[in-house]
């Protein structure tokens, strides 16, 4: 028991013995409960660290039974759903201790997290700056907050934040990679391209950022660029679906129709929901049925590709035009 306490004691005791009527002076009562939830907050802690969940929320419960303006106690239990990947159940707790305390940088940036997490974006934003103004040195809240604006198409903003990220930390490779999709989203290719290599000189293990790249490429109809990116990005990550169908596209557009081929199935078989590999692959056979109209078989298959694909990405106009111009007529029915 703290020498605090026991002076709080004290006095009461003399109290009771002078006669008077007040037994614990209420500062005193309030110092033991606030003592008391601190001490919740450091068992749930320790629970916490060795994966005792349920102890820990207990512990951080009782806590807040104590105080309910602890703010710790409502952070570390929005940090538990966190672990469990529970988001939303994350969010309340979060936004009680930012709510308590708004001056903890850590508070508002796995609020903003959660939010961003969830796809909440202009939620996330507003916590995000806040969290900025806080600590404007942070690289990890510039650079999520970039984040933010650009799922939200926001784009002079997206660079503004990016920019800031990478004035705090000028080798990071992602901050290169992202401010790269910006110029892409708006047509400036080659700035893309710059930032894009940038990006891998920092690191050049991102295949993501390859095909990246190489979409850039395909773009300005640079298809042999496109074609070496991709496969350097499948030499990393031979599972990458995504990389497969672009490869495709560029092997197809170089007229290397049979390796075209075998990209786009490669891409379907890691994939099969890929509507774009579907589309791609149905070009090549009808390419090949159109160089010997007698495979029938090959516009089939090619006919059966386009309606998958359609029926995974029905919006495709140019590819409802195809499957109207070579879909062979229906037979007429005879009547019964």
């Amino acid at each position: 028991m703290s020498s605090r306490w026991i002076g709080c004691r004290a006095k009461a005791w003399v109290a009771v013995l002078t006669g008077a009527v007040l037994l614990v002076p209420l500062g005193c009562e309030q110092y033991f409960y606030q003592e008391q939830a601190e001490a919740h907050v450091s068992a749930g802690e320790r629970f916490a660290a060795s994966d005792d969940l349920e102890l820990a929320l207990a512990e951080f419960s009782q806590a807040i039974l104590l105080n309910p303006q602890l703010a710790s106690a409502h952070h570390q239990i929005g940090r538990i759903h966190r672990h469990r990947g529970e988001y939303d159940r994350a969010i309340p707790p979060f936004e009680q201790a930012v709510k308590i305390d708004p001056h903890s940088y850590d508070y508002a940036f796995d609020l903003a997290q959660m939010y961003r997490i969830l796809g909440r974006y202009t939620e996330a934003i507003r916590a995000y700056l806040h969290a900025c103004d806080l600590e404007p040195n942070r690289f990890e809240a510039h650079m999520d907050l970039g984040v933010c604006y650009h799922q939200l198409n926001r784009h002079p903003e997206a660079m503004t934040y990016y920019k800031k990220a990478l004035a705090i930390n000028p080798d990071n490779a992602g901050v290169y990679s992202n401010i790269g999709a910006v110029y892409d989203s708006q047509n400036d290719y080659y700035s893309a391209i710059r930032a894009y290599k940038n990006s891998l000189e920092r690191d050049a293990t991102q295949p993501i950022v390859l095909v990246n790249l190489a979409t850039t490429y395909l773009k300005q109809e640079r298809f042999r660029l496109a074609e070496i990116s991709l496969t350097q990005a499948l030499q990393m990550d031979p599972h990458l679906s995504m990389a497969y169908e672009r490869l495709g596209h560029a092997l197809y557009r170089q007229e290397k129709y049979e390796q075209a081929m075998d990209t786009y199935k490669r891409a379907i078989r890691l994939n099969p929901r890929d509507g774009v590999a579907h589309a791609g692959l149905g070009v090549v056979r009808m390419r090949q049925y159109l160089a010997d109209p007698r495979q029938t078989p090959l516009r089939d298959e090619a006919i059966e590709h386009w309606h998958r694909s359609l029926e995974l990405e029905p919006d495709q106009p140019s590819l409802r035009k195809l499957l109207a111009k070579y879909q062979p007529a229906a037979v007429a029915r005879a009547p019964l």
